[in-house]
């Protein structure tokens, strides 16, 4: 996991990093947004101490994030 590599690995990451600046919007009342809280990061730790099938799994919610909200918004 400490590498990414694959297409499906970067949509991932890519749907991690959406997911997270949906979650922690950029504020300007000082909660932690999706940078100070470095989620990306912090997922991608919790997925390598998960079982091999949860891991697919949710890499596999993140994939579909990233690739089928085009689908979605039509």
């Amino acid at each position: 996991m400490a590498v990414l590599e694959g297409f499906f690995m970067r949509r991932a990451v890519d749907g991690i990093a959406a997911s997270s600046e949906a979650l922690f919007p950029a504020n300007a009342i000082g909660a932690p947004d999706y940078r100070a809280t470095d989620m990306v990061r912090r997922t991608l730790e919790y997925l390598t101490l998960l079982p091999r099938p949860q891991r697919r799994l949710l890499l596999t919610l993140f994939v579909v994030v990233e690739l089928g909200t085009p689908v979605l918004t039509l």
